[in-house]
């Protein structure tokens, strides 16, 4: 009869353990859509979830309409990040997801400024290997008297 009502209590709390874990994981999800100022759907954006509990970071890309869907993401704090070339990048912080909780986080984006980049080169001039300050002979005397620790020079 002990034997019964121990395998019993070991089915279910194992059932209890798996209806757990699977409540963390099933249904946490963050999805949205990134436009331009007119509407249309960015495709190709590039969208992060960076979690700001663990630092993590998730990259995704928006489709043909600039839709994206994260799903299966971990219960936190989440900053999101969107970003396309020939636009200004967007971040939204304060996203927190629940157990089993959905977020949805829509972008716009502005169009970005012309941004130019000049590179300059310097070439540094050319050290100079034999200066009067630099050179110079060292006579027998001078090497007599180098501190050696106790060591001969001449071994």
């Amino acid at each position: 009869m002990k034997q019964r009502h121990r395998s019993k209590l070991v089915v279910a709390v194992s059932a209890i353990f798996v209806f757990a874990t699977q409540a963390q994981v099933v249904g946490t999800s963050i999805f949205g859509s990134v436009q331009d100022e007119s509407g249309a759907g960015i495709a190709q954006a590039q969208v992060i979830i960076k979690s700001i509990e663990t630092g993590s970071r998730r990259t995704l890309t928006t489709d043909d309409a600039g839709r994206y869907a994260a799903p299966s993401i971990a219960v936190g704090m989440y900053e999101i990040t969107a970003s396309k070339e020939g636009f200004a990048p967007q971040v939204k912080t304060g996203i927190n997801l629940a157990v089993g909780q959905s977020a949805t986080v829509n972008f716009t984006l502005a169009v970005g400024e012309l941004r130019q980049a000049i590179t300059v080169e310097e070439s540094p001039s050319p050290i100079n290997l034999s200066t009067q300050q630099t050179s110079g002979l060292v006579s027998e005397k001078q090497v007599k008297d180098l501190p050696l620790n106790g060591r001969s020079y001449d071994s």
